[in-house]
């Protein structure tokens, strides 16, 4: 026995009836911003872990801190927090400089807004022109305490 599927041909006006005036342009900026969307997934998914924020709200207060103290500030053991401190790293979120034995790990505020950017670039019901270039007041850090 043979199947045989019919397909309807309709008018591209009656198939586009009923979408959002917007369509076409949300649909050209999500292809603008597609790698954008691939590298925030990634960092999405870093800072989902409880830890990982709790170490990115610390280093941002005491500008800067090595292992030892951030394990007795969180509560963990150094390997835990030594392995959420280099992914945080290799994502660039956060430096490292060395100082003999230590290694003291400092918040990266260039690669922060840079994310917060890309998710408000993203975000709908913004316009690309503000998204790209505002920055709500508490994501804005006071430089003057650098």
């Amino acid at each position: 026995m043979t199947a045989v599927i019919f397909e309807e041909e309709t008018d591209v006006e009656e198939s586009n009836r009923g979408r959002h005036p917007n369509t076409e342009e949300a649909a050209d900026n999500l292809i603008e911003v597609g790698d954008d969307i691939k590298g925030l997934v990634t960092v999405v998914k870093l800072l989902s872990d409880e830890t990982r924020l709790k170490i990115l709200f610390v280093l941002r207060e005491a500008d800067e801190m090595n292992v030892l103290e951030l394990c007795r500030i969180l509560g963990q053991r150094q390997p835990s927090v030594s392995h959420h401190l280099a992914l945080l790293r290799v994502n660039g979120l956060i430096g490292m400089r060395r100082d003999g034995k230590h290694s003291f790990y400092h918040v990266r505020p260039s690669r922060l807004d840079e994310v917060v950017k890309t998710v408000l670039k993203v975000a709908p019901g913004r316009s690309r022109a503000t998204a790209a270039t505002e920055l709500p007041d508490e994501f804005v850090r006071d430089e003057a305490k650098l």
